[in-house]
């Protein structure tokens, strides 16, 4: 190889590439507390040291000393593939490609390094997709590659490479995933949109007119039984799943902890990760195909590591970069190199957030985390003379959270003989999307749990709500299990999906010792008992003054139900958004304006947990000019205060305000837009008397004609006799009685 072989390319490639910049950390303790690492690392030589270094600046976004110490280290260490890795990575988002080229194509050269020729190639080709002329030095690096590797693969793949680099983009459509701009090419002309919520974003934002030579992919799933049967892969492999991860932490950790440790600390979060995982999977495998469509994947590099299950459902669920981190962990697993990467860098705005505090009390039975009514917590206290009582942990850790144990990571993610495609993407993605919790902080964490439980010496059983949408509470419940054998008592939430295909109760019945179902329903799983609710469902509401004539209770409709159940066909999500907002505009466009005068429309109210939603169906964009001039509730009050103080109150989905509403007695008009094959068979009856006696509307026109007859005295119609017994059988059905809850638990703590 001659000299001029290694000539870089011209700097007219590194004037002309704008690269999206991290922006370097200015000197700090932290800094040179790194820098003093680094000198150390280098110092001794340890290439290993500060490839780990190098990963850790670059997640942080200190690229102008991680670009200084890889490109030093590439020069002057033992070599290292990741390094070069780095290099590369550090030279797209930086636009070092003149250096850049120069040391990776010494570092192949004199290394026989494929790592090193795939990261120049990256930098060249990227050039060539701004339309930049690299065909010479693309050209040389393939001829190399041939001579040096001709029995490694190597040819085809870059021979792939060199294609996707210079092929007319005209010829294929960007695949395109999800809102985040910066992954987008320059020109939207020939788009293939693989989410239709995306489509919706694109529409929202005036987007649309920019768009050309547009194809529009339908909704994955298009019925209940699809989503009955997605549930079903989804589990299977959340088992299969467990059985490879469980020991492997325990191997990281240096632990014996046991299976069912694992099971219920991960618990449900784990089982959303593999959803929303296996969601993108099916998008991708139906859709994707590599002739037809181009992409910009992020790199490896970029990618963001969570911190808890709260976050990454956050990422995966809401924020458009998770879904480009997970299609990028598709292309990167079943086309390496294929597609030249992007860098982009992520600034999470996620705070865990604290719900409980550490409580000095020594319960035999502990309440933590949930919603029973204002004044049970006491009279449970009272009742049992102290056995029963409030706990809580501190959530937040004094922990760096730029750590990153690369190490532990791939023993995690390593694949074995037996696993499918699937199974191949899934742990593609856990190099970067396990939580740090239970990885990096777990030691720290367990730790800190186990000191906050210390005086708990009395403790048999907890109750908890909450530890099925939280990150910590798991895992909290899962080391009491542990270590004391404490017990679960999952009191159910206050809504009720147990009735609908995919149900959620047994899934969840599955993490605990005790499931406590709020009123006659899950008698063959044998862990649930039938007893009633202790949330407050209006107790003290029922005599509330009426100061409004209608109010309209609305839902939110997000663009994917991360649960998997069939209840979302009631609330809009997913692919039941176009029929619940056909249903809801032919509704309002029925109401007569009299009517409409009256309505006092309450939209959804987002708490600081909430804030973080981004992904969801706007009410006033779908609604367009149909609630003109109604009269919007400003959140001052809640909703149950809300529907309290009205004449009439219409719901649009089944979750908790129609419990409410029907607990305090309320005439109540129900929207049901979603589909009956929605129901197990044995609760297809579910809404049938409701629908008899009018209280269940299933056509937008005729309810709104029911609102018309009705809603100058709802009370005639509400306080008839079938109509009553209809409500009272309901609520007993789906409420129960709070005194038997309230009994056994002053039972159970031994009173």
């Amino acid at each position: 190889m001659s000299a001029a072989d290694k000539a870089p390319i011209n700097n007219r490639y590194t004037n002309q590439l704008q690269w999206p910049l991290g922006t370097p950390a200015a000197n700090s303790p932290e800094l040179e507390k790194i820098q003093k690492r680094a000198a150390s690392a280098f110092a001794n030589r340890d290439s290993a040291a500060v490839t780990n270094i190098c990963d850790e600046l670059l997640r942080k976004g200190d690229l102008q000393y991680c670009w200084k110490l890889a490109l030093q280290s590439l020069e002057e260490l033992p070599f290292s593939p990741e390094l070069s890795e780095i290099v590369g990575s550090c030279a797209l988002q930086l636009g070092k490609l003149d250096q850049a080229y120069f040391h990776l194509f010494n570092a192949y050269v004199e290394n026989h390094s494929l790592p090193a020729g795939y990261a120049l190639l990256r930098v060249l080709t990227a050039a060539a997709q701004q339309s930049r002329d690299t065909t010479q030095e693309v050209s040389k690096l393939i001829s190399s590659m041939q001579h040096m590797h001709p029995a490694q693969g190597a040819l085809s793949t870059i021979k792939a490479q060199h294609s996707t680099a210079t092929a007319q983009r005209g010829a294929r459509k960007y695949f395109m995933v999800s809102n985040h701009k910066s992954a987008w090419p320059a020109s939207l002309d020939g788009i293939f949109i693989a989410d239709p919520f995306v489509s919706y974003q694109l529409d929202r934002a005036g987007l649309t007119s920019q768009l050309r030579n547009v194809e529009r992919a339908p909704f994955i799933r298009q019925c209940q039984d699809d989503k009955a049967q997605t549930v079903v892969t989804i589990l299977a492999k959340q088992k299969k799943y467990l059985e490879v991860l469980c020991p492997r932490l325990n191997q990281i950790h240096g632990s014996n902890l046991s299976y069912e440790f694992w099971k219920r600390s991960l618990s449900i979060c784990f089982e959303r990760y593999v959803g929303l995982a296996y969601e993108m999977f099916q998008i991708c495998e139906t859709y994707f195909d590599p002739a037809r469509h181009f992409c910009s994947p992020l790199s490896e590099f970029c990618h963001y590591v969570p911190l808890d299950f709260d976050e990454q459902r956050f990422l995966l669920e809401h924020w458009s970069f998770g879904r480009e981190q997970l299609f990028s962990s598709y292309i990167a697993e079943f086309y390496p190199d294929m597609f030249p990467p992007t860098a982009d860098i992520f600034r999470s705005p996620y705070k865990v957030r604290e719900l409980s505090s550490v409580t000095p009390f020594k319960p035999v039975v502990g309440i933590m985390s949930a919603f029973f009514a204002p004044n049970i917590n006491d009279g449970l206290r009272a009742a049992s003379g102290g056995r029963i009582d409030s706990i809580g942990f501190q959530r937040q850790l004094n922990i760096d959270n730029n750590l990153f144990l690369r190490e532990k990571r791939e023993i995690l993610c390593a694949t074995r003989d037996d696993f499918d495609r699937f199974d191949r993407f899934f742990f593609r993605t856990l190099r970067n999307l396990m939580p740090k919790v239970f990885v990096e902080y777990f030691p720290d964490m367990m730790a800190s749990m186990a000191s906050q439980f210390e005086h708990l010496t009395d403790l048999k059983y907890v109750i908890s709500e909450m530890w099925i949408g939280e990150a910590y509470e798991p895992i909290a419940l899962a080391l009491l299990k542990e270590t004391r054998g404490v017990q679960l008592i999952y009191n159910e939430h206050n809504i009720n999906a147990h009735q609908y295909k995919a149900s959620l109760m047994p899934r969840w019945a599955d993490y605990c010792d005790i499931y406590i179902a709020h009123g006659d329903y899950g008698r063959e799983i044998s862990n649930v008992l039938q007893l009633g609710s202790l949330y407050n469902f209006g107790y003290n509401l029922q005599n509330a003054q009426k100061v409004h004539g209608i109010s309209y209770v609305s839902g939110l409709a997000l663009a994917r139900d991360s649960d998997f159940c069939c209840y979302d066909t009631s609330t809009g999500c997913g692919e039941n958004c176009a029929r619940t907002y056909t249903f809801k505009r032919s509704f309002f466009a029925a109401l007569s304006q009299t009517s409409k005068d009256q309505i006092y429309y309450r939209g959804y109210r987002f708490d600081e947990y909430l804030q973080y939603w981004e992904a969801y169906y706007s009410d006033d964009y779908l609604m367009g000019n149909l609630l003109d001039g109604i009269k919007r509730d400003d959140f001052s009050k809640s909703c149950r205060e809300v529907m309290a103080s009205s004449n009439l109150v219409v719901i649009e989905y089944l979750m908790t305000s129609y419990l409410e509403s029907l607990f305090m007695n309320i005439p109540t008009v129900i929207l049901f837009s979603g589909q009956m094959d929605a129901f197990n068979d044995q609760y297809s009856d579910y809404l049938d008397d409701l629908i008899r006696v009018g209280i269940c509307q299933t056509d937008p026109v005729a309810a709104a004609k029911f609102i018309e007859n009705v809603k100058d005295n709802p009370q005639e119609w509400w306080n008839t006799a079938e109509v009553q017994e209809v409500r009272r059988r309901f609520v007993e059905r789906n409420i129960g009685d709070a005194s038997s809850f309230f009994n056994y638990l002053v039972a159970m703590s031994g009173s």
